[in-house]
């Protein structure tokens, strides 16, 4: 095992070259495209398209896809760009031909370093690794590829962008913004427009319900019946071999080591370690040991030609188990444990009702407390549902939006107002009161009070990114979003900072400033170097919406 061996594999430079074609295999026979499923019909990669005249390798597509839609994720918007994958997939093309490339050392010592790996005694724990990468839909070596193609694009964008500079004349504006004090005068521009006092007909209500369906639509969803096998049933039944005791002693000698106050470091001895080490060692022979009683009630099933759905239970309680049955359940949630709940949903959704054969899936789990067999029993296809069963909901959200519309749009008016009374040498007070606002007194603000909790000011952090920007005389037309409406603000007097917060403040802007620049610089060299290659994607960017959702996958196994 990768990560387990480590410190093995290091001392062994044959071992190492032996482990990089092992990698090369299972990357590209496994996990990548799924081919060690049963039931996964053998299908091979497929032409992406080309670069450069040059034919895109689908595993390298593949996984800079997967990359694309963990960013996607964690933006929340669960939108992978094609365009974007193409990118990513030219710049490591160039990184190809400029001969970067991450060790597998180098790509071992990261993965071991990374906190969230990190067992109860602070050491890199592989079972903590796995659950982990299970419960977002990666086998390990996907999620070796992806840090390995994120450590070479980081390389490469040093390369292009590391030398950002921020003109001075840009880092000066910038700090006399975020430290001069202004003196500001504002008023809140009500939302007054509820959704119970909006007026809605019938027919308004229908054409909502019809343009919105997919408010109103439930996914495909299952039941199963499943049988559970937990490890505890084998505790107290295996003795780890001495052998197996060694070996976890020499791959985890780090996780024994300890440090004085003068830097001394001090190894416990095998006979020390043993008791955490048999400890260890039992608890995950015991899982495999579950796993695979969960593999041979899912071969039977597998394997015989004449097997019922009442076999199922005859067949669990052989082997001194009980069956459980769920309720109907969609894709991504699942009614059994957390670590493995990705999993078995995954398992679920690619079983079928054609026959019996087909009902029963391959044993989940393995490298958890529990695993399990799932029968499926019922699907629930994905509809919208009727008008006449939504039609409260449809009220109320039809009268929600037309509130939202009717108070943009009387924003805009108050824009409009200002703006034009603004041209003409009105004061901020005639036209607030004008529009029905009543401003307020004058109130001193500066940026770095944005996140004090006496800002006099409501939203202080938005208020101070807009009011950056002005100066005095002059008024915010765009608006700030606070409770209850949206504050518009002139700016009385703008003075200059006299407390010497100017140097404090001003390297943290130039790196800011820098990392800005570079990060443009970047996306620019990222769009130039696409085009360049002159791409030819097998699906045009601009099929469809141009994107997709970042849970449209099928998750590797582990």
């Amino acid at each position: 095992m990768f990560i387990i061996k480590f410190n093995n594999m290091v001392k062994n430079k044959w071992v190492w070259a032996a482990f990089a074609l092992v990698v090369a295999i299972a990357f590209g026979a496994s996990d990548i495209l799924d081919a060690s499923s049963r039931r996964s019909g053998g299908r091979g990669p497929s032409s992406v398209g080309t670069l450069a005249g040059n034919p895109v390798d689908p595993m390298r597509f593949e996984v800079l896809t997967r990359m694309a839609r963990l960013d996607a994720r964690g933006r929340n918007d669960g939108v992978v760009e094609p365009r974007e994958v193409w990118k990513t997939v030219a710049a490591l093309a160039k990184a190809d031909e400029l001969g970067i490339r991450v060790s597998d050392r180098a790509l071992a010592e990261m993965l071991r370093a990374d906190p969230s790996f990190r067992g109860e005694n602070g050491a890199f724990d592989d079972r903590v690794y796995r659950a982990l990468l299970r419960q977002n839909d990666l086998s390990p070596v996907l999620y070796q590829e992806i840090v390995r193609a994120r450590l070479r694009l980081a390389i490469l964008r040093q390369a292009v962008a590391g030398g950002a500079w921020a003109p001075p004349s840009v880092v000066e504006d910038r700090v006399r913004g975020l430290s001069d004090s202004y003196t500001l005068r504002f008023a809140v521009f009500s939302n007054a427009y509820s959704a119970a006092a909006a007026e809605i007909s019938p027919e308004e209500a229908k054409s909502y319900y019809d343009s919105h369906q997919e408010q109103y639509s439930v996914p495909e969803r299952r039941r199963v019946a499943y049988v559970v096998f937990p490890s505890i049933r084998w505790r107290d039944q295996i003795k780890p071999e001495e052998d197996d005791v060694f070996d976890w002693y020499d791959s985890h000698q780090s996780d024994y080591a300890t440090t004085d106050t003068n830097g001394v470091e001090t190894v416990k001895t095998l006979e020390e370690a043993r008791p955490e080490i048999e400890k260890a060692l039992a608890r995950q022979l015991e899982r495999e040991a579950a796993y695979r009683a969960a593999c041979d009630l899912s071969d039977w099933f597998f394997e015989s030609d004449s097997a019922t759905e009442a076999d199922f239970a005859v067949k669990a309680a052989e082997a001194g188990m009980s069956v459980t049955t769920s309720g109907l359940f969609a894709a991504g949630s699942a009614p059994v444990s957390p670590a493995v709940a990705s999993d078995f949903s995954d398992e679920v959704f690619s079983l079928s009702l054609d026959s019996f054969k087909d009902r029963v899936g391959n044993a989940v789990g393995g490298e958890t407390a529990e695993s399990f067999v799932p029968m499926l029993l019922e699907i629930d296809p994905a509809h919208v549902k009727s008008y006449d069963e939504v039609s409260n909901a449809v009220l109320s959200d039809a009268k929600a939006q037309k509130a939202s519309s009717d108070f943009q749009k009387a924003v805009s008016d108050v824009q409009s107002r200002l703006s034009e009374g603004h041209a003409t040498g009105e004061s901020f007070d005639e036209m607030c009161r004008a529009l029905g606002m009543v401003p307020g007194t004058n109130v001193a603000f500066s940026y770095l009070q944005a996140d004090s909790r006496e800002a006099p000011v409501p939203s202080p952090r938005r208020v101070a990114q807009a009011m950056t920007q002005l100066g005095p005389g002059d008024l915010c037309l765009d608006g700030v979003p606070v409770p209850g409406g949206v504050l518009f603000f002139e700016v009385v007097s703008r003075e200059e900072d006299a407390t010497g917060v100017l140097s404090v403040v001003r390297n943290r802007v130039r790196e800011g400033l820098s990392e800005e620049i570079g990060e443009s610089v970047w996306e620019k060299w990222l769009e130039d170097n696409l085009v360049s290659m002159d791409p030819v994607p097998a699906v045009p960017f601009d099929v469809g919406s141009g994107a997709a959702e970042a849970d449209e996958f099928e998750p590797d196994e582990d």
